[in-house]
Order: structure tokens, then C-alpha cells, then sequence
């Protein structure tokens, strides 16, 4: 190459740059996410609000003028005026003011004395409890066998469960799995069927054993949202213990949701049966049909056209509801620190402390790696005594002493006792609003004659935001004895049994002592009761199976107090068929919110009644169809029609 001749220089006049510096500067904003702006509106709103309250009424004049004393008071005015419950989220609203404040201002930090003022005034932590192998099977177990929590269906208990374990097994945030309630509400997206991959593999160790293999992509990644290159977990089919098995839930719900490609897969037994691996292959794909991928897995409960409960076809399970049912199985064993939905993924984190930082990092989704130290359990997991003393440490202790199964109780309180509901009754705050909400109720009444005759709608609105308002308080209360009581009992157990087994039986009244002597021998009596002899649990005793019984059901209701629908449903058990309510007009009510409310009378409707093809065109029809054909008791007139024309229907329906 030879020598390349020099650029010739450019005339510019002696001006030229000094002018260029001097123009109006471009305003630099950083481009933030959409969920990002709309919070940094609604924190701008906020601010104008409360200087709505200072002199001069200008925000532009504060935030230019800031001090210490203007973000504390500013602070304290939102804490007064907002129902603030969590204080993690608290000091994320203290993240995106200053957030705000930088883009208000076109600064690029926030000023280092005032921020690093404002965290140490906000250090508080909410500890979470850290929970090991131990401790999820004992939840499983709980939740699955023993947990009296009630589901409208079965699969929002086992979703809960799925849920858990695969938090602990990737450290997933509950926020990658579910719908985020939180600042990317909006979005509804969660862990979708096209997220996931299965596959029937061949054992390297055993080369004659096929086993399941899955791999599912967290798209949903905090600050990384359907952005950048999703990691990609891979779960392992596991016969040593099928209850930890998360590939045989996914397939319960595919099987149920009827997601595989494959006609030939419809029931469990086909996805062994027809995915032979070639020899020149090492896997074999089972595919998921392209429009079921948009799915989400995880959904949540709806009524369907009948008002039966089901899983929606489309809406996903919300990170609130999952964490409200945490809350409820957590206290239901017995936690004494019942902890968010992160303590999954803490005690993943630490059993991932082995791991190297950047493999951990990738893992448990962090921007970097000095963030693990957040996660790590405050109690030192190791016996550092039999270290420094070079004895054999004792490892097992140490895992019981470092988790939240050293103090779990399942015995602690679960409700409130009718002392503490009349506590909450007797409150001066409780009665005032309700002496308020009933004289309010009587005015109406002696204007109008009932509630739902009133035509104004601003006494309805003001007597709903009266009910309300009593409703509010009345849980508010409840739910502050509840907490005092539960931790009152993890405060005192201690004291309470040392207290007990040591008492002097000589001043203990008469009266307890008669009371333990009946509740001992109760307890004998039902212990005989539970006793099943060796030659009866020997023996299959031969029962009438729910087919045969409704094959020779009667035409008319035994007692005439029992739901014509639910009589003829076969999907609820025996106990809720027959059930037999108190009165008519409690059985008016269940058929009609339940059962009416649902039929879809632009078409013939068949009568749900064992055995009985007749079908119903009106709600009118239906009615004296039940009450006259089946027997059904209904109260007089709470089903009478409008006008006699309705009357004017085809006997011949009713045969």
C-alpha cells in the first residue's frame, strides 16, 4: 500500500464550535419500559398532590430546591393518605421518586448525600425464613393429605404445589411463573405452553429405560421481560419420588388441557406407548399444538355457563391469589413466620452457594453477582464450634437449627375463639359505624318501605359506602386480633407447657379436673370407633355403587327439599347430591344463583333431574317443571310468573 495523501482541513469560521456549544441543549431522558412510565406517572401525580399543601404550590420549585426535610414530609404525607401493607413496596415507591426526580429534573443521579441519607432513614428488612428439602416435602404433604383449606377446585390446590416446586427447583421468581400483579399487571402474561419442551430420552446409564426430560424458558425474568436470551431449565423425570416429580404434573395438565400434537396421545398410558426412540436418534419430541402454546399453564378458577367452578380457559393465576394462598397453607401448618412467596427461591439460593457466581448468577436471574449476598440465610449454616474444636460437625442439627421447621406448629390457632369476635363487636370505632350504617337503614325504610325500593341513587351509593365501610373495619380488627393471637402463642407455647406440666393439682378446681376426665374418655370412645377387626379389614365388603343408585332413582325428590341439578350430577360427591336444605327459600336461592342464573334459555334446556329428558324453554317452564313433576319445594309465589300468558306452555314438555 502506498502512503495515503492527508485529508485537506475544512475552513470554519473562528465562531463555528464556540457557537455549537452555546445552542440550546438537547433534553437527554432515559427511554423507559411502558409499566416503568405509567408508574412514574402515577408517582408524579402524587407529588403534585402533596404540594398542593406547601407554599409555593409549584413542584418544579421543590425538587429544585430539595432537601432532606421535603422528602421526609413527603414521605410521612403518603404513608397517612395510602393503605401501605408492604414495606418492600414501600421502598420501591421511594426508588421511583427519585427516578422521577432525575427525569423531572434531566439530571443524571439523584444527589449522593440526599439518597444515601434517605436508604439509611428506610433500612428495615423483613426477614424471610429459609426453608430446605424437608421443609417443601412437609408442605406437599400437608397441602395434598392433611390441609382442610378449601379449593373450588382441585387443580388450584395442585397448582400451588406444582408452583413450589419448581420455585425451588430454578429459584424462580413467583412474578416468571404467574400474571404479575405488580408494576406489569397489564401485561397477563405467564408461563405459556409454547415455554416448554418435552422429550422421551434414553438413559445414558441404562440403555434399555426411556425417561422424560423437559425444558421451560423463563421469558418472564425480572428486568429482562420477552427480552435478551431467555434462560432455559431443564427438570428430569424422577421415580425416586413421584410427588416431587414436576414433568408428571405438566403432563396431568396437558393431558387435561389436551395440548399434545399427537392424536395418539390421549391418556397416560399413550406417551409411553408410542414414542419408541429410533435407533439413530437419541430423543424423541412430544409436540404441543401450535395455538394451544399462547396458553398459560398455570390458570385460574371461573364458573362455567352452569355456575359450576372450573379452570378458565385462558386468564392465568395472579401473583395475589398465589400469595394469599401461601399465606393461608402456611398458617395452616403451622409456620410461625409464614413469609412471602420468596422464601421458595431463598432456600433454592441457598443450596446454590456451591455453585460458581457465574453459573448462579444465570441461574437465579441477577444482573450481578454481588446481589447472592441478599439471599443468603442470616443463621450461619455450619457448625463453626466442632471446627475450631476438630471434632466431626453435626451436620444434621445444624440443618434443623438453620430452617423454619425448628419452630413449626400446626397446633397454633387457626381462627378467631367467640371471645375475641365479640371483642372485635365491642370495639367504640366498629359500633360507631354501624349505630351510623342502621339509622341510615331505618331512614330508608320509612321512605321508601325497603332497601330495594329506593330510587335515589345517591342514598344507594351512600348506603353501600356505609356497608362498606363496616365490612372494612369488622376485617381490619379481625385480622389484628388473629396476628396478636398467633404471635402471642409462639411467644408463650414454651411457658405455657412448662406452666402446665409443673402445676400444683392440689389448687387446679374441681370442675377442670371433670372436664379432662370427660374429654379423656371421649377421646377413648372415638379411638374404639376408629378400631377396624382383623376379619372386616380382611374382607371387601360389597357396596352399592353411585351408577346402580341412580339407575333406580325415584321420579319425585325424597323430601322435596332437595336441588333437582345437583340430584343429577355425578361429579359432586354423595354427601353434597343429597343434600336437603332448611327451608324453601334457602333451596330458591342455591337454584337460582347456582343453577338458573347459568341456562341458557335461547335453546331448549334439559332438566338435570336423574333420568328425566324433558326439555325447558323458560326460567317459567323449569320452575313448575321441577315443582310439579319432581316434587320440588319451592315457596309460594317465589316463582310465580308475572302474567298468566306464561302459564300457556306445551304439557307435552313436562311428560
Amino acid at each position: 500500500m502506498g502512503v495515503l495523501p492527508r485529508k485537506a482541513p475544512v475552513e470554519r469560521s473562528p465562531g463555528y464550535w464556540m457557537d455549537m456549544i452555546n445552542k440550546p441543549s438537547q433534553p437527554v431522558k432515559p427511554k423507559f419500559e411502558e409499566s416503568t412510565e405509567r408508574t412514574l406517572e402515577v408517582t408524579k401525580r402524587s407529588f403534585i398532590k402533596f404540594v398542593q399543601r406547601l407554599e409555593p404550590a409549584d413542584p418544579r420549585y421543590w425538587l429544585e430546591n430539595l432537601t432532606m426535610n421535603v422528602i421526609e414530609c413527603f414521605l410521612r404525607w403518603y404513608l397517612e393518605n395510602h393503605n401501605v401493607r408492604s414495606l418492600p413496596g414501600f421502598q420501591v415507591k421511594v426508588r421511583y421518586w427519585r427516578m422521577y426526580y432525575c427525569s423531572e429534573l434531566n439530571h443524571g443521579s439523584f444527589p449522593y448525600d440526599l439518597k444515601r441519607q434517605t436508604k439509611s432513614n428506610l433500612i428495615l428488612f423483613k426477614l424471610q425464613p429459609c426453608v430446605n428439602a424437608d421443609d417443601l416435602l412437609y408442605h406437599l404433604h400437608f397441602s395434598l393429605a392433611i390441609s382442610k383449606i378449601f379449593y373450588v377446585t382441585n387443580r388450584q390446590r395442585s397448582q400451588h404445589a406444582i408452583l413450589r416446586k419448581m420455585m425451588t427447583a430454578t429459584s424462580a421468581r413467583p412474578g416468571t411463573l404467574v400474571c404479575n400483579t405488580g408494576y406489569c399487571r397489564k401485561e397477563k402474561d405467564a408461563l405459556c405452553w409454547g415455554d416448554i419442551e418435552l422429550f422421551m430420552v434414553m438413559d445414558p446409564d441404562r440403555s434399555t429405560c426411556r425417561v422424560l426430560l423437559m425444558h421451560v424458558k423463563h421469558r418472564l425474568n425480572k428486568g429482562k421481560r420477552n427480552r435478551g436470551r431467555a434462560p432455559r431449565y431443564t427438570y428430569i423425570e424422577r421415580n425416586d419420588n413421584l410427588g416431587l416429580c414436576v414433568i408428571q404434573d405438566i403432563l396431568e395438565y396437558g393431558l387435561e388441557d389436551e395440548v399434545f400434537a399427537s392424536e395418539y396421545i390421549q391418556e397416560p398410558r399413550d406417551i409411553w406407548r408410542y414414542t419408541e426412540i429410533p435407533a439413530h436418534r437419541k430423543s424423541v419430541p412430544i409436540h404441543i399444538k401450535e395455538e394451544k402454546k399462547s396458553i398459560p399453564i398455570f390458570r385460574r378458577a371461573a364458573r362455567d355457563k352452569k355456575g359450576n367452578w372450573t379452570t378458565h380457559p385462558a386468564e392465568p393465576l395472579t401473583y395475589a391469589q398465589l400469595a394469599e394462598d401461601h399465606h393461608r397453607e402456611c398458617r395452616a401448618a403451622g409456620a410461625k413466620n409464614t413469609g412471602s412467596l420468596y422464601l421458595w427461591r431463598k432456600g433454592a439460593a441457598a443450596a446454590f452457594i456451591d455453585l460458581t457466581p457465574e453459573l448462579r448468577t444465570q441461574v437465579m436471574g441477577q444482573s450481578r453477582s454481588s446481589i447472592f449476598m441478599a439471599y443468603l440465610n442470616e443463621l450461619v449454616n455450619c457448625d463453626t464450634q466442632s471446627v475450631f474444636l476438630g471434632t466431626p460437625t453435626r451436620d444434621a442439627l445444624i440443618a434443623l437449627s438453620t430452617n423454619s421447621s425448628l419452630t413449626r406448629d400446626p397446633s397454633a390457632p387457626q381462627g378467631l375463639t367467640r371471645e375475641q369476635l365479640q371483642r372485635v363487636e365491642d370495639d367504640p370505632e366498629l359500633m360507631k359505624l354501624e349505630n351510623t350504617r342502621v339509622a341510615f337503614r331505618e331512614d330508608l325504610i320509612s321512605e321508601y318501605g325497603k332497601i330495594s325500593k329506593v330510587t335515589d341513587p345517591a342514598k344507594r351509593d351512600r348506603y353501600r359506602q356505609l356497608g362498606n365501610q363496616v365490612r372494612a373495619e369488622r376485617k381490619k380488627l379481625q385480622n389484628q386480633i388473629d396476628k396478636e393471637a398467633y404471635k402471642q402463642y409462639f411467644d408463650n407455647v414454651a411457658l405455657a407447657a412448662l406452666e402446665f406440666k409443673n402445676r400444683d393439682v392440689s389448687i387446679v378446681p374441681d370442675e377442670e379436673l371433670v372436664e379432662d376426665g370427660i374429654l379423656s374418655l371421649e377421646l377413648r370412645l372415638a379411638l374404639n370407633h376408629l378400631t377396624v377387626p382383623r376379619h372386616l379389614a380382611q374382607r371387601v365388603k360389597p357396596e352399592v355403587t353411585a351408577q346402580d343408585t341412580l339407575s333406580s332413582f325415584p321420579t319425585q325428590s325424597p323430601t322435596g327439599l332437595e336441588c333437582p341439578e345437583c340430584l343429577g350430577d355425578e361429579t359432586k360427591y354423595p354427601g353434597a347430591r343429597w343434600f336437603s336444605y332448611c327451608n324453601t327459600y334457602v333451596l330458591r336461592d342455591h337454584l337460582e344463583v347456582q343453577h338458573v342464573k347459568w341456562m341458557d334459555f335461547s335453546k331448549p334446556v334439559p332438566c338435570g333431574y336423574p333420568h328425566c329428558v324433558a326439555f325447558l324453554a323458560t326460567p317459567m317452564q323449569y320452575y313448575h317443571h321441577v315443582t310439579t313433576v319432581h316434587g320440588t319445594k319451592l315457596p309460594k309465589g317465589g316463582w310465580a310468573p308475572k302474567c298468566k300468558a306464561q302459564l300457556a306452555f306445551d304439557a307435552s314438555l313436562f311428560r
